[in-house]
């Protein structure tokens, strides 16, 4: 494979950046102590952990397994919080609470948020988290990759520069790149902006397409926009009350102008660059009680280096959209590499089976990474704030290409990647993680 000096110069720069964008990696620590012989300590450890979800599952077990492997598992107490679909995460954050946990354990951004609304004293770790700015509520400003509170985790954000670095690999003659997004999507419009920044820096052109209802058909084209809504309204079993019916609305499906909350996608408040914040204030309350406006939605950018005669020769799709369960925009994934030759990139496994490339986080070491941490301000008195927020290593992250797709156009990838219809039916989360053996630990 032969690449460009263009090329060339960006993977360069893009592997420089690396090396500085995150605190995102395996830190060099030294074994665990032993707890003293004889000492009866138990620790109360609170579960504020969603269900039905694999990765999470993968996370929670990489915790635990941290945990037995630092403390032994006659040292820990588990408090799971009551699985109650009619209790918000605060409630379910405030039973944990009521049983005085020396700390919470949280997956994914809505539990964490929950558990730190609830209490700002007790140590929180948590996992499954994109933005933790975001989730705690702090500026771009003031964020500086630690919570500076009692929160300390690990992000599931895979590492960005290592996937511009694999779209690279395989665009050697890249020459402007598309980003997709939900306008609705937080998690989305952050990776994307971390991605802007290093093609602005590379030299690289790019411009952003969000994918909404009234964009479909120009982005897809009438006949996949038109699939995709025929899916939606055969899923669709309700009846639609007639004009003039007394049958009362569910509040809860009403869109009320200026709420971020009723329905969750009225609006994606963010503070990134790009973003226009409008408010509206609720009610009589004044200036000091608002709310982001509907207008406060994300709208397309694009790179001051992007011109009518830029071509798009690949494609970035962040991790966790919410666009991975839309089949017209699936099935157009797709179409853009079988039949326009374009690369694309998805940010997780969420959309790996449309796309050429893909990279593999593994939710186990990101949970074990996490009970580490749990273990430090446990034992070691560490403070939660002082923490940083920690990911996957450029180096743990695992390259994928689709095979299936790879034979349309014969391609073929060298062993450092892996084919992904075989590694997810082979691979076993936690397989990579270097644990911790106490035995060896006594016997030395």
């Amino acid at each position: 494979m032969h690449y460009s000096k263009k090329s060339i110069v960006s993977i360069i720069l893009i592997s420089m950046l690396s090396i500085s964008l995150i605190s995102c990696g395996k830190s060099d620590e030294a074994a665990p102590e032993e707890l003293p012989e004889g000492d009866e300590v138990i620790y109360t450890i609170g579960r504020l952990v969603p269900k039905g979800n694999k990765e999470y599952a993968s996370m929670e077990k990489g915790f635990t397994d941290a945990l037995s492997d630092h403390l032994g598992d006659e040292h820990i107490y588990y408090v799971d919080a009551t699985e109650d679909s009619n209790k918000t995460w605060e409630q379910q954050a405030l039973f944990l609470i009521n049983n005085k946990p020396d700390l919470i354990f949280t997956l994914g951004e809505d539990a964490l948020s929950g558990a730190y609304m609830r209490t700002k004293t007790i140590p929180i770790v948590s996992s499954g988290v994109i933005d933790y700015a975001h989730a705690l509520h702090i500026s771009d400003s003031q964020w500086k990759g630690k919570s500076g509170a009692n929160v300390a985790g690990t992000t599931c954000r895979p590492p960005i520069a290592s996937q511009l670095s694999l779209l690279l690999e395989n665009d050697t003659h890249v020459k402007g790149i598309g980003i997709f997004y939900c306008p609705e999507d937080h998690d989305s419009i952050y990776q994307n902006e971390i991605l802007e920044g290093y093609l602005d820096e590379a030299g690289i052109p790019w411009k952003e397409f969000a994918v909404t209802e009234e964009t479909k058909a120009e982005i897809f084209g009438e006949e996949l926009s038109e699939e995709g809504s025929d899916e939606e309204e055969d899923d669709d079993t309700g009846s639609t009350p007639e004009e003039g019916s007394e049958e009362e609305s569910d509040p809860a499906e009403e869109v009320l102008p200026g709420s971020p909350i009723l329905p969750d996608s009225v609006s994606a408040p963010s503070s990134k660059e790009g973003m226009t914040l409008y408010t509206d204030p609720i009610g009589q309350m004044g200036d000091d009680m608002i709310l982001n406006s509907v207008k406060s939605l994300r709208t397309p950018a694009q790179s001051a280096l992007w011109t009518e005669s830029t071509v798009i020769s690949s494609y970035f799709i962040p991790a966790e959209t919410s666009l991975s369960r839309d089949p017209a925009f699936t099935e157009y994934v797709k179409k853009l590499y079988s039949e326009e030759n374009k690369i694309v990139v998805s940010g997780d496994m969420a959309m790996a089976e449309s796309t050429l490339l893909s990279l593999y986080v593994d939710p186990y070491d990101l949970g074990y990474s996490a009970g580490k941490m749990a273990y430090h301000i446990l034992c070691d008195g560490k403070d939660p704030g002082d923490l940083k927020i920690i990911g996957t290593s450029e180096d743990d992250a695992i390259k994928l290409y689709n095979g299936k797709m790879a034979a349309l156009k014969d391609l073929e990838f060298p062993k450092s990647y892996s084919e992904y219809n075989v590694f997810m039916r082979t691979y076993i989360p936690g397989t990579n993680t270097d644990r911790v053996d106490m035995t060896e630990t006594e016997e030395e």
